[in-house]
Parts: structure tokens; C-alpha cells; sequence
């Protein structure tokens, strides 16, 4: 996994994530309690290792076989266990959700199982209500729904991935709030104004993983418009 950053790239998610760009939101002046390094109290406290995660993954069972679904799964939550510290692990919550009737997935005993692939690490998981079919096909929707409940039960940062995604970068997550860290302080915005995305070796300039912070539902309530259904989503949020 890399974070892009738009102007000074670290290098990090087949799709790969390998560092990060950065593109600050268009919010106006900063708010006012700025100390004289660019951070109020709050911010320090939302900039520290102790913020939460909430990695957003909707599954779906469609396409693959069974066996070659749960090859890709593990090697995702592997990828996951092996780019993050203990610490790092405790933190961070992996937020399932599948499609309602889903014929692999939809069951006690899929739920049971993938629980079973998460508790070999320190990461946290949890399940969203099955999505029902009005949300079939409408990605941007799902997306909105499972970060907006994330912000709600505490994370401090959301960020959606995929089951076919591994991450090559160790430490990603302490960059990435680097990156947050040094837009509040260079532009003088409250600390979350801004998109991280994580670079995607597949599809490099893109910015196929934005990481929010909740400061931005705090300021829009959602993550974007429902004009966005199905695509388009990740450039919106980065530009």
C-alpha cells in the first residue's frame, strides 16, 4: 500500500497498497483555537496512536468459487495482520458486510468463520446487517452507510477496502496520520480536512482508498451526495 501524497510522495494497496497522497478539503478559513504549531488540544488527541480504525468490506461471494473466495479473504486479513503492530491491531476494526441471501456468505456459519480467520490477529471485527437488494449494485451507498456507522460507534478514520486487496507497507496507518498531521499544520485546517488515499500499485495516481478522517462527517454529515451510486466515489472524495 502507498500513500500518494500531492506534494511529497513516501511510498505503500492486487490491488497492492504501497504510501499516500493527501488533498486538503475546501472548508474555508481554519477554525479558530490554532496553537502556534498548528494544532488546537483536540487535534493532538485525534493525531494520536491511539485513534481508531474502522476498515470498511463489503463481501460478496459472486464470481468465485467457494474455495478461491476463502483463499483471497485469508490472504487479505493476513496482508492486514502482517502491515500492522499489536498496537496497531487493537485499534483497528474490520467492518463486514454481505449481500442479504448471499448463498456463501449469509449464514452463521460464513460469519463464524470469518470471525474464526480474524481472531488469529489483534484486529477487532464486526458485522453489518445484511444489505438488502435495493443496495445491490449501488457500491457508493454501501460505502456511505457502513463509514457513517463506523463514525457513529467511535472510529476516527475509515478507509474502504476490497477482499482481493493486500497491503505491501508496513507502519501504513501511522503514515497516513502523518500525512493528516502535516496538512493541518501547512495549511493551517482543522486537523481531518483532508483525503489520504492510499496508493494502489495496480492503478498508480489513482486514488482508489481514500482515507476519511470523522471530522468530515462532522462537517457534511455523509460522505458524499447520493447522486454517487456505483462509481466515482473515491475522486470525489480526493478532489
Amino acid at each position: 500500500m502507498r500513500l500518494q501524497n500531492e506534494e511529497a510522495c513516501p511510498s505503500w494497496a492486487a490491488s497492492h497498497l504501497d504510501g499516500c497522497k493527501s488533498c486538503s478539503s475546501a472548508l474555508g478559513k481554519p477554525t479558530p483555537g490554532v496553537l502556534a504549531d498548528g494544532e488546537n488540544n483536540e487535534q493532538r488527541a485525534a493525531c494520536s496512536s491511539d485513534a481508531k480504525w474502522t476498515l470498511i468490506l463489503p463481501i460478496t461471494s459472486e464470481g468465485s468459487t467457494t474455495n478461491a473466495f476463502w483463499a483471497r479473504l485469508q490472504d487479505s486479513i493476513t496482508s492486514l495482520e502482517r502491515s500492522l503492530s499489536c498496537h496497531d491491531q487493537k485499534r483497528t476494526t474490520l467492518f463486514v458486510a454481505h449481500d442479504l441471501r448471499d448463498p456463501l456468505l449469509d449464514s452463521d456459519e460464513a460469519r463464524r468463520r470469518i470471525t474464526t480467520m480474524v481472531s488469529k490477529t489483534k484486529l477487532q471485527v464486526r458485522f453489518a446487517a445484511p444489505l438488502p437488494p435495493a443496495l445491490e449494485g449501488k457500491l457508493c451507498w454501501i460505502w456511505d452507510f457502513m463509514a457513517q456507522n463506523a463514525v457513529k460507534a467511535g472510529a476516527d478514520f475509515v478507509v474502504l477496502l476490497g477482499d482481493d486487496v493486500t497491503i505491501e507497507t508496513e507502519g501504513w496507518q501511522d503514515e497516513v496520520e502523518r500525512e493528516f498531521r502535516d496538512v493541518s499544520r501547512q495549511r493551517q485546517l482543522p486537523f481531518g480536512a483532508a483525503c489520504i488515499a492510499l496508493r494502489d500499485s495496480s492503478f498508480p495516481g489513482f486514488p482508489s482508498f481514500p482515507v476519511i478522517h470523522r471530522f468530515h462527517f462532522e462537517v457534511f454529515g455523509s460522505l458524499f451526495p447520493k447522486e454517487f451510486k456505483n462509481q466515482h466515489g473515491d475522486p470525489f472524495l480526493f478532489e
